[in-house]
């Protein structure tokens, strides 16, 4: 009972995770730095150019890092909310949910889970 519970956990999370649009963010970063580099070895661009750009590019990175953050901390929100309602309600220990999840098996299982909800969304 307590590998499915955990299985089922792993899952929730990879479809939380999936619909939290980290990936979309992410995408969002590699555009800033790329065109942060483009400007930085631009040599039509003045040196004050160049730092207005770092500095723009610094400053959406910051907010990106940040909206990363709370994307996964939301991500991680359902399972957590499952896992402690079952703690609650006496269902199952809440650490034994927590050891089951550290197990090899389980580590693999979601991280196909991640792979295969992260391929049906493409």
């Amino acid at each position: 009972m307590t590998f499915a519970v955990a299985a089922f956990l792993s899952i929730i999370f990879a479809l939380s995770f999936r619909l939290s649009g980290v990936v979309n963010v992410c995408g969002r970063v590699v555009t800033i730095c790329r065109s942060a580099a483009a400007t930085f070895f631009d040599a039509q661009q003045s040196d004050v150019q160049r730092e207005q750009a770092a500095r723009a590019a610094a400053r959406a990175l910051l907010r990106s890092l940040l909206e990363i953050a709370a994307r996964i901390a939301g991500a991680a929100l359902p399972p957590a909310a499952a896992a402690w309602l079952l703690n609650l309600f006496g269902v199952l220990s809440l650490g034994d949910v927590l050891a089951r999840l550290q197990t090899w098996p389980l580590i693999l299982m979601g991280a196909v889970a991640m792979l295969v909800v992260f391929m049906i969304g493409k």
